[in-house]
């Protein structure tokens, strides 16, 4: 067959000459920077730490004067053009190629080192996806123009020699029946984009090697003759730990790396932990009328009713005829975000795990590049995929944004417009007149805007917007406040599938033949997508009149719900807490009835929502001993425990007070219901045998007040996030940050506990509410079986 060979630095455009010089072109760079890092990149490791910040931005404006300033400035680029309607043919269009060498992140440490390291030890064609993947919003917005090579493909994987890379070929049918599906070659179009992105790329780390270690003569600098150095520890960001780290940090860092091999492994156990955490977020709805009353009182409070018209009226919704109604709203928000999320994730969840099956059946037998997924991998991989693009766009819709617009921080800077008689769900949302947010407020409100609106959305990319989000909340802790416990809470969902569909774009070069593969089995695709279904369908057919018949009995208001858990135990509070749980019972049983006509429940959430549950018992007024009794009956235990310790020894049995280190081994843990200090009955994990772990001070105190079983709740202790996340990793867990304000904690190998769990941040970063320490026990203890008299201070 007819080629035509097209050399990378001869198909690269021109960069302009504000931008660094070529020494001799792509190849010439590539070389060079190889044999640079090979030698002494130890040295330039250190001289780069060593420098200030100052000095590396002045360095990099040596090497490239007119590099962007700030951090994705592709965003700026974009917004600026659009405003100021510039032709295309005026843009600049370094940006779009370019988002990520920029001042603001480049004169941190770790970027420009982990870009020497990767592309210096990697060939080009292994970074040709990223680095189209970069130019995704140019592309799509339409910024950068590419050419049009009818009838011609450009072969960059798996080329690692300069006479094959970049090879031009007539793509005719024969050649198609041969060479197979796209995700084998690249249009001309992108193949000469990702030529220039890299042509840059390689003279601009060239320019930094010469001008870190500029006192090295450059016979010396370039001499292969030198021998080849060990290749230094990898640079990180002090953010990330060995106990804790920030999906957000590790995503930015990325960037800057060779790509990452998908883990099909930690797709399914992020996944499982977030099953796990929403089925504990119905489950405490149904059980826990606190909860359900503080979820209720919370959706409320984000709704676009709470905001005042125009003229500064109140929504009619409000006012109480109409009550119902507005509640009734509520109430199918709350509940069917739940049911919705928890069959999502179930379904997704079956197909990961079928879809890691077949991964790990096929490790023994690596499947090249150059081949098609056997049609049963194929099917799976890519059905996973399909689900992924058709739910992001699902728990993105309007919910989110109308709950950022409705939430505290932003609800004095917008107003509702002027309603629509024939649909009261289209609410208009207008800016406030000579009233704007601070800075802080508007980037975060842009980017829940930006995450919201789908065209927006597929040019910048949802990972790369959820990144800036989490990394400028880091940056700048003003913005938090603009971030509320329920947005926080929903952004989660979709920031978890956004890090699937990352991880799944990451199997190449596979995955670039998902839109192929979508339009010759697109009606299988959709069957799937179907199959199922039907729970969901159901729900939203039930309509909102059910919910408003539903609304008397769910309505917070009245006290009707009211659970002190958080004062001291009293007659008084007993009852009012019985009371809450006798009228939370009638709403779920009422409302469990409807759901089961409809056929709305699934299996899973018909295990979560039906059956018994925990019941505080009646108040018993506790027994008043004196303190020679009290004596008396704290002899006869310690005589009991002395009599069973000495039994068991003589067997040759361990003690049942045996106490080992944090990193031994649980046992096997089956279900119990056990007591809570509360009075009420709550499912723990019971193992074979008592077990106690030994941690630090500032650990125990924590899981004495994570446990506590006494009668008065203000005795429990203050703890704060920061000391929760330092008791879990004393326990062998490593932290994740995910997005939003979800955190993973992932055991360590060997250690025995059964799974990951998922856990949600609180908002303040001062002490943790009691009734919050409190369900973080009960998911603790419902996981791992732990109770209070486990821990114990390490000596």
């Amino acid at each position: 067959m007819d080629n035509d060979t097209t050399p990378a630095n001869d198909t690269a455009a021109t960069t302009g000459a504000d931008q660094p010089s070529q020494p001799e072109g792509e190849r010439a760079c590539e070389e060079s920077l190889k044999i640079i890092i090979e030698r002494h990149e130890e040295i330039i490791q250190k001289r780069w730490i060593g420098k200030s910040k100052t000095k590396r931005r002045a360095l990099l404006r040596k090497v490239w004067p007119t590099i962007p300033v700030s951090r994705r400035p592709d965003f700026t680029a974009y917004n600026a053009y659009t405003k100021n309607s510039v032709n295309v043919k005026d843009a600049d269009t370094t940006p779009f190629k370019w988002p990520y060498i920029n001042l603001d992140d480049m004169s941190k440490t770790e970027p420009l080192l982990l870009m020497l390291n990767s592309r210096a030890r990697n060939t080009p064609d292994t970074f040709a996806y990223i680095d189209l993947a970069s130019t995704l919003l140019g592309r799509r917005s339409g910024w950068l123009v590419q050419g049009k090579f009818p009838s011609h493909i450009m072969m960059l994987r798996g080329r690692t020699t300069p006479s094959t890379y970049g090879e031009l070929y007539p793509w005719d049918e024969d050649h198609a029946a041969r060479c197979g599906h796209a995700h084998k070659a690249y249009t001309p179009g992108d193949g000469f984009l990702i030529l220039e992105v890299q042509c840059m790329i390689y003279s601009f780390l060239f320019g930094c090697c010469k001008e870190i270690i500029h006192d090295v003569p450059e016979q010396c600098l370039m001499n292969k003759n030198l021998p080849i150095q060990p290749e230094p520890p990898m640079v990180s960001s002090k953010a990330n730990s060995e106990d804790i780290r920030f999906l957000a940090t590790t995503s930015f860092e990325d960037r800057y790396k060779a790509p990452a091999k998908t883990d099909f492994n930690r797709l399914e156990t992020l996944l499982w932990a977030a099953i796990g955490d929403t089925a504990e977020h119905l489950r405490s709805l149904r059980q826990d009328p606190g909860y359900f009353e503080r979820a209720m009182n919370q959706c409320r409070e984000h709704r676009l009713e709470s905001l005042p018209d125009t003229n500064g009226q109140p929504d009619p919704l409000l006012t109480l005829p109409t009550e119902d109604e507005f509640w009734g709203r509520v109430l199918c928000q709350i509940i069917s975000h739940a049911l919705h999320r928890i069959n999502a994730l179930d379904k997704l969840y079956r197909k990961i795990s079928y879809l890691c099956f077949l991964v790990n059946q096929h490790t023994n037998n690596n499947i090249s590049p150059e081949e098609d997924l056997p049609p049963e991998f194929a099917e799976a991989f890519y059905g996973v995929k399909f689900h992924l693009v058709k739910f992001l766009p699902a728990c993105l819709r309007k919910d989110i944004m109308a709950a950022t617009y409705g939430s505290a921080p932003f609800r004095p800077y917008f107003c509702r417009g002027m309603p629509n008689p024939e649909d009261r769900d289209q609410i208009t949302i207008c800016a406030q007149a000579n009233v704007t947010p601070p800075e802080s407020g508007s980037k975060v409100m842009s980017c829940i805007r930006t995450l919201s609106n789908e065209r927006q959305r597929s040019m910048l990319g949802p990972k790369d917007i959820f990144i800036e989000l989490e990394l400028y909340m880091q940056q700048d802790p003003s913005a938090k406040s603009f971030m509320t416990p329920l947005v926080a809470n929903w952004l989660s969902y979709p920031g978890l599938l956004c890090e699937f569909l990352h991880q799944i774009d990451l199997y190449q070069p596979w995955a670039a033949g998902f839109e192929h593969y979508a339009r010759q089995h697109d009606k299988c695709l959709e069957e799937d997508l179907a199959e199922g279904s039907e729970y969901s369908y159901n729900l939203y057919d039930m309509g909102l009149k059910i919910w408003v018949k539903l609304a008397p009995l769910g309505c917070p208001k009245g006290g009707k719900f009211h659970y002190p858990v958080d004062e001291p135990r009293s007659k008084e509070t007993t009852e009012a807490m019985r009371q809450a749980e006798a009228n939370l019972d009638i709403f779920w049983k009422r409302l469990v009835r409807d759901l089961k006509t409809r056929k709305v429940l699934s299996p899973l959430t018909r295990d979560i929502i039906c059956g018994d549950f925990r019941k505080t018992e009646p108040w018993v007024e506790p027994r008043k001993l004196s303190k020679k009794a009290k004596e008396e009956e704290k002899k006869k235990e310690e005589q009991k425990e002395e009599s069973l310790t000495k039994w068991l020894k003589d067997l040759g049995l361990e003690t049942p007070a045996r106490a080992h280190k944090v990193k031994g081994k649980m046992k096997e843990q089956t279900k119990t219901d056990v007591k809570s200090s509360d009075g009420s009955v709550e499912d723990e994990a019971e193992e074979s045998g008592p077990t106690s772990f030994k941690v630090n001070k500032r650990a125990l105190k924590v899981f004495s007040a994570l446990f506590f079983d006494g009668p008065n709740p203000s005795q429990a202790g203050d703890i704060t996030w920061a000391d929760f996340i330092h008791a879990m990793a004393s326990m062998g867990f490593t932290a994740e940050k995910l997005f939003g304000s979800a955190w993973h904690f992932e055991p360590a190998v060997g250690m025995g506990f059964c799974s990951s769990i998922q856990l949600h941040e609180p908002p303040s970063e001062n002490k943790i509410p009691f009734v919050t320490t409190r369900l973080l026990g009960q998911r603790l203890a419902r996981s791992y079986g732990w109770k209070r008299d486990m821990f114990q201070l390490a000596t």
